[in-house]
């Protein structure tokens, strides 16, 4: 387009050229110029070639008066880019403060400032300066608080424990100009963690469409907005909006069914949740829901301990299903099941299953083995070793009898003893 253009501007210029020449050589016009004793007496095309030198001629000197500032400016632009360069590699190669040096040097550009300081600030968070790295996101926003600088002052906000100004800074700038995908991420997070995972739930299907244009998968943050949104559930009937609106898959998710599940036992909920999360294991096996499906069970004990020992039957070792038997179990009184179970359970969740061992001593009246499951309890919570229960158990006492004889030397027995 451009070649084309240019063609078309030379041809009219020729054209206007050709007009010119034919008019100006037929009356080529007179031009007097008088000016402080001086005058001046020329044709018009003898003015108009003058002031065409003229005009070159200032533009040479400008230029020769303005070259060594451009040379200097764009060999600081060239330096730039290359300690950008140099400290992305330094970052990429593990070596974050001479990195984050390189890029401070080159945010000097203004060109090069947003790119850098990002980048300086990834250097800090790997240097673990939480403080410098939120100064760098500051600092961006100063200089752009409408784009990238609204982004990072956000960031900032959300990590100083401010989720709220975070909400209203990108809900602001979201006014101003199409948000990027970044910029609904951020807001979505920072909903989650001022207690409004719900309102985040809201923004996941634009953000979908956005991420999918680009080849990107969502559902992790789908899961962490699911996941929190049924935590925040303050009652029954809150959780329960919250369950039917996600999708399957979301629902399907480890991470959104353990929520699911502590939700339900918090708010009342403790039969659906162990469903769901019957259905899920039956579906895919994980050893954390089967733990937390022990306690969830409700209702019908005997036939929740049949299908646990089915799932034993392929997952034998399992600690959290151990676990999640044993307690069944305790609660159906079936003591010898339940001590057998949690014994087992000790070598993979050795605190949970001491304490639950603990209270099933406890209900037994056996009190002193009771007190040293809960100490093992306290102890493998410090990660210390456990001590055996049944090395409690007093040993046998034997009595020692005095020997008695008779007046011919028989023994007899002591007095009072039956023979």
């Amino acid at each position: 387009m451009r070649p084309y253009l240019l063609l078309l501007g030379v041809l009219l210029l020729a054209l206007l050229g050709a007009w010119s020449w034919r008019h100006l050589a037929a009356d080529p016009g007179y031009v007097l110029i008088t000016f402080a004793g001086w005058s001046i007496e020329a044709s018009l095309l003898a003015i108009l070639l003058l002031a065409v030198f003229a005009w070159a001629a200032v533009r040479l000197v400008l230029l020769l008066l303005r070259g060594p500032f451009r040379l200097l400016r764009r060999r600081r632009k060239a330096k730039a880019r290359e300690r950008l360069a140099s400290g992305m590699l330094a970052l990429q190669q593990g070596q974050p403060k001479r990195a984050e040096r390189l890029l401070r040097r080159a945010a000097r550009d203004p060109v090069q400032r947003g790119a850098a300081l990002l980048l300086a600030a990834e250097c800090a968070r790997q240097r673990g300066d939480d403080g410098q790295r939120r100064s760098y996101l500051l600092q961006i926003a100063e200089s752009d608080p409408h784009g990238l600088g609204a982004l990072a002052e956000a960031q900032a906000l959300l990590e100083s424990g401010q989720p709220e100004l975070a909400v209203e800074l990108l809900e602001r700038a979201a006014r101003e100009q199409p948000p990027q995908p970044a910029a609904v991420e951020l807001r979505a997070r920072a909903l989650a963690a001022a207690g409004r995972a719900g309102e985040g739930l809201l923004l996941l299907p634009d953000l979908r469409r956005q991420r999918s244009r680009e080849g990107q998968d969502s559902s992790a943050l789908e899961n962490d907005l699911a996941a929190a949104a049924l935590q925040q559930a303050a009652t029954a009937e809150e959780l329960d909006a919250v369950w039917g609106s996600l999708a399957k898959p979301v629902q399907g998710s480890a991470q959104v069914l353990r929520a699911y599940g502590l939700a339900g036992r918090r708010l009342g909920r403790q039969g659906e949740a162990a469903s769901a999360l019957e259905r899920a294991i039956d579906r895919d096996w994980d050893d954390d829901l089967a733990g937390l499906w022990g306690l969830l069970v409700d209702g019908d004990l005997r036939r929740a301990i049949k299908r646990g020992e089915r799932w034993l039957e392929s997952h034998p070792d399992s600690p959290g299903l151990l676990l999640a038997l044993g307690r069944l179990c305790h609660r159906e009184q079936l003591w010898g099941k339940a001590e057998d179970f949690l014994q087992r359970a000790v070598a993979g969740r050795p605190a949970e299953a001491w304490e639950a061992l603990g209270a099933l001593y406890v209900d037994r009246g056996d009190h002193a083995r009771a007190q040293q499951a809960l100490r093992n309890a306290i102890a493998s919570g410090r990660g210390e070793a456990a001590s055996p229960v049944r090395a409690l158990l007093a040993a046998p006492v034997e009595e020692t009898i005095a020997e008695h004889r008779s007046s011919m030397g028989l023994p007899q027995l002591p007095a009072g003893r039956p023979l």
